[in-house]
């Protein structure tokens, strides 16, 4: 997985990364390693319109 980006309100980036800067490369380091494709949960419509119907024959 990516971060495709990053918000800050009230200055909150700053102070993680002040005082939690060990977490946050932590966290930004499991993010990184992370499959997206194992964590995609979605199907097509079409994908599943030719199971059904493949099923159903």
């Amino acid at each position: 997985m990516i971060i495709a980006a990053e918000y800050s309100f009230n200055h909150g980036k700053e102070l993680i990364e002040d005082k939690f800067s060990l977490y946050l490369s932590e966290v930004i380091d499991v993010i990184n390693l992370t499959d997206a494709m194992i964590c995609k949960n979605k199907i097509s419509k079409k994908k599943l319109w030719l199971t059904r119907c493949c099923i159903a024959l």
